[in-house]
């Protein structure tokens, strides 16, 4: 056996403290996780709230005001 091989209660040991590890960090990550969708959701809901703002205030926009008078059409006359 060489040094780099593990015997069974070497890997069994290895097996258990990666366990533990990773039990401890999904505790960490589904608080993230709940943390980063709630960020989203509220950053959605700023976005459509502006979006509905601007639709608000280009409707209750007053209309351009016409700054030239249109100029008569000048039809082609037959000869």
């Amino acid at each position: 056996m060489t040094q780099d091989e593990m015997t069974q209660e070497e890997y069994e040991l290895k097996k258990a403290e990666m366990l533990e590890h990773f039990n401890k960090e999904i505790e960490f990550l589904k608080v993230q996780k709940e943390y980063e969708s709630l960020v989203t959701d509220i950053e959605d809901l700023r976005l459509r709230r502006a979006l509905m703002q601007q639709k608000l205030a280009s409707v209750f926009a007053p209309a351009p005001e016409e700054t030239e008078e249109p100029k008569p059409r000048n039809l082609k006359k037959d000869k």
